[in-house]
């Protein structure tokens, strides 16, 4: 219990409140000579009064120089909002017709198609034969005596179910949240508007916020902004956390979802911070726990670029469920030509199988795989993956230079030696040398040309990759510097930095080194001696990808995003490295975990380890580590051979642009996802820009029809990078799946005879919740624990009324009232200024 204070906030020293007195006080005791004087003038009376009413005065004046502020206790009132959260993934538009009969009398009382108070404790009966695997009883002993009229009423009601369960088996899940929502009869639409102020939202892979009020047309789903080929759960949840205003009005959260969450984000966590903000959370379970019988391609793991004559490994996994112990046939496809055949055996719950593939022809060639449907399989739509090859000719170039063979130089070198399409050359500056033989073992001088030849006569002519180690300033010179700033700026080609102990780069002092590098302020990070010791797989600092790291098919390690990410996390830690901030548009593609440091997404801080930059028409990728080689521990060339030679892969990209003397022209990737961005670039020479100098350009995108045809779809302006005229960009995210041919045409100039196009694969994927679509309670349960709330399921939700706390909350404060400035000070301080100028006019006096 709060008690009454009074406060004086014009008293801070004693000083201070002496100079108040004395300030009072000289005119009080100059009033008090005056009254006496004024004595003899009028009645005894009157000087009184006039004498009471300055000393007042006085004191009122006093007190407001104090400043006085009284404090009082007081109660405040404010209302709470509901969160009405609506899952709308791919795997919400799953029809459960193979859910148990009991779940699906559930669903239907839920929507008021079945049940009432005189029916309810039938129902009740006949799901919990049901649920046991036996036949209801569908007319009770007391109910009926005749045989025959026992019959007929038990056919009747079994047929009347039958019929209510059919109508059941036709909505999705997402039809099931609306009607609950929309409809006035159902039990979660009456409890909601109980409770007064609600809110509600739809998520997927992220959330907004949608206006239901006053609304008879059915809720609008927002797929295209929300990304329902994933759901995070995380997110909705984090941002109800971080908005401290909504933890002060929210009373609740009613979460509508399967649970089938793929961010692989620590949902239970961010479900436990908002329990300690004490807001529950109730989730609504929607779906069947039984999984269907179904067979998905859950992944293909496939290079995008390979070289003409390489033997390409087409890798995919199969989900199976319910189908063990049976022959499938696999089926892989090329341009709509069944090329390859596999019949395997189900043995378990994910099947691998794999597909030899020689790349003979230079091109780009459409691929797909597919899994024959088998008798029972709930769905069709997920059988069948679509995938596009780029094949080049010619092998990869690859430039490797150190200054001394020190073991990452060593392992990078045997590694790329073993690849028969990659061509290495390597130089080291510092290297022992004994006399014994004619020269050095490895090169230890750069070839750079010089101020009067061409730069075509240097090391970095003819090279697809440059890969640069810990080089000294003195060793790799500026011209050297310069001459690489050039191949990747001008030339589009991949440059890779490696960082180093000794020297680079914090012993270069170089402008060109500062703009080729994707971060500034670099520091070392050091694991501390306790921590660098033990076992490999756990000593030291590890590595996590981010989310851009994680589309990159250069990081992937792993057969699906999942089993990727596990990789990373697991792979042998690190013990030194350089971190710094990244560049504006430079990408962090991994970072540093500190030991015992949490991977939470919002626990760990931005410690760059992979960085890549787009650099003219070329690209740097930094590595912050000098130890790619620790990957190999226990495991040999697994994951070390397989990052170097994806790198190389990647590396010859440029080599697929089309091209001609005015300009290169190509797109960032070419196999893309629905919904995900096509992004286009286009370089114009240094003579075409002057002779074209009011130049514009654009794409036009032309989808390739089944039979070949080629049907216009829409266009695209390039714009010119900021301060970079010569290299233009534009992206694209309105793509439906299929083949697309970009065609760049230009305004006010003249790109020549033949067409500059390229072309790109949009797939539609399987998102990883629809290889699993069984409501996952575990996780619900999960969030309802460690937020406070409980787990219902669609036929309970009447209990939120109980559950949830109101939606008015009550909080005890202080409420503070400035006596010195109050209103009613003023009005009394007139008031005894006036009555004793009155009385002192009537006295006669002055």
């Amino acid at each position: 219990m709060l008690d009454t204070e009074i406060s004086f906030d014009g008293v801070e020293s004693g000083w201070q409140t002496g100079v108040m007195i004395l300030l009072v006080a000289l005119p009080a005791i100059l009033a008090l000579i005056l009254s006496r004087s004024e004595r003899q003038s009028v009645t005894r009376w009157r000087a009184r009064c006039i004498f009471a009413l300055r000393a007042v005065l006085f004191v009122l004046v006093f007190v407001a120089l104090l400043r006085p502020v009284v404090l009082q206790p007081t109660t405040i009132s404010k209302s709470r909002t509901v969160i009405v959260a609506v899952d709308v993934s791919k795997s919400m538009d799953t029809r459960d017709t193979h859910a148990k009969k009991s779940e699906k009398i559930r669903w239907a009382r839920a929507l008021g198609m079945i049940g009432n108070e005189q029916t309810n404790q039938r129902l009740d009966r006949w799901s919990n034969a049901y649920d046991t695997n036996s036949e209801p009883e569908w007319v009770a002993e007391d109910e009926v005596s005749d045989p025959n009229q026992r019959r007929q009423l038990a056919d009747s009601r079994r047929l009347n179910l039958e019929n209510v369960l059919s109508q059941v088996d036709q909505l999705t899940r997402y039809d099931i949240c609306a009607r609950l929502l929309m409809e006035n009869e159902s039990r979660l639409a009456t409890t909601i508007r109980k409770r007064g102020k609600y809110e509600v939202y739809q998520f997927a892979g992220d959330s907004r916020r949608i206006d239901i009020r006053d609304s008879d047309q059915p809720i609008p789903k927002l797929t295209d902004e929300l990304d329902p080929l994933s759901t995070d759960i995380e997110k909705l949840l984090s941002d109800r956390t971080n908005s401290s205003k909504e933890q002060d009005s929210i009373a609740g959260i009613i979460l509508l979802t399967d649970g089938r969450d793929n961010s692989g984000e620590d949902v239970a966590e961010a479900a436990r911070r908002l329990g300690n903000e004490s807001i529950p959370i109730f989730p609504i379970m929607m779906g069947s726990e039984i999984s269907p019988n179904d067979i998905a391609i859950e992944s293909i793991e496939f290079p995008e670029e390979a070289l003409q004559g390489d033997l390409v490994r087409l890798r995919t996994v199969l989900k199976t469920n319910g189908f063990e112990g049976e022959d499938i046939n696999v089926v892989l496809s090329r341009e709509g030509e069944e090329t390859d055949r596999q019949s395997v055996r189900i043995d378990g719950p994910l099947l691998e199988v794999e597909f030899p593939l020689e790349t003979r022809d230079v091109g780009r060639h459409n691929y797909s795989i597919k899994s024959e449907l088998l008798d029972g399989e709930l769905l069709s739509d997920n059988n069948e993956r679509e995938l596009a090859i780029n094949v080049v000719d010619g092998n990869t170039r690859v430039l490797l230079v150190d200054g001394e063979a020190r073991w990452e130089f060593r392992f990078i070198e045997t590694a790329l030696s073993r690849d028969d399409h990659v061509e290495v050359e390597k130089v080291v500056f510092q290297q022992p040398y004994m006399n014994v033989l004619d020269s050095s073992f490895f090169e230890s001088q750069l070839d750079v040309a010089g101020p009067n030849e061409s730069s075509t006569e240097s090391a970095f002519s003819n090279t697809d990759l440059v890969i640069i180690g810990d080089v000294s300033a003195t060793d790799f010179s500026t011209e050297a510097w310069e001459q690489v700033d050039e191949f990747v700026f001008e030339s589009g080609g991949t440059l890779v930095l490696l960082a180093g102990k000794r020297n680079f780069p914090r012993g270069h002092r170089s402008e060109v080194v500062d703009r080729l590098l994707p971060l500034t302020n670099l520091s070392p990070l050091q694991v501390a001696e306790n921590t660098a010791a033990g076992d490999p797989q756990q000593r030291g600092f590890h590595l996590q990808l981010t989310s851009a790291g994680a589309r990159e098919d250069v990081l992937q390690f792993g057969v699906d995003a999942a089993a990727n990410r596990t990789i990373w996390g697991e792979l042998p830690g690190h013990s030194w490295g350089l971190v710094g901030q990244e560049k504006p548009g430079a990408t962090v593609w991994a970072r540093f975990i500190l030991p015992n440091e949490s991977q939470a997404r919002d626990s760990v801080e931005e410690r760059p380890a992979i960085v890549h930059q787009y650099y003219g028409f070329g690209q740097v990728i930094w590595i912050g580590f000098d130890s790619t080689w620790r990957w190999r521990h226990r495991i040999g060339d697994g994951y070390h051979h397989r990052f170097w030679g994806q790198l190389t892969r990647l590396a010859i990209r440029n080599k697929s642009m089309a091209a001609n003397d005015s300009v290169r022209f190509g797109t960032e990737k070419l196999n893309l996802n629905v919904g995900e961005p096509a992004i286009v670039e286009a370089e114009l020479s240094e003579p075409f820009l002057r002779r074209f100098p009011e130049v514009s350009t654009s794409v036009v995108i032309h989808r390739i029809t089944s039979d070949g045809e080629s049907i216009p779809h829409s266009r695209l302006d390039l714009t010119p990078r900021p301060a970079e005229p010569r290299f233009l960009q534009g992206q694209t995210s309105n793509l439906p799946a299929g083949e697309y041919q970009l065609e760049l045409v230009a305004q006010n100039a003249d790109l020549g005879h033949e067409q500059i196009s390229t072309s790109v694969f949009v797939r539609d994927p399987q998102p990883a919740e629809q290889s699993e679509i069984r409501a996952n309670r575990e996780l619900l349960s999960a969030i309802a624990r460690n937020s406070g709330g409980q787990l219902l399921m669609p036929d309970e939700v009447e209990k939120l009324t109980e559950l949830i706390r109101s939606n008015s909350a009550d909080s005890t404060g202080m409420t503070s009232i400035r006596i010195w400035d109050h209103w009613a000070l003023l009005v009394a301080f007139l008031t005894i200024l006036c009555t004793e100028w009155i009385l002192r006019k009537r006295g006669g006096l002055p």
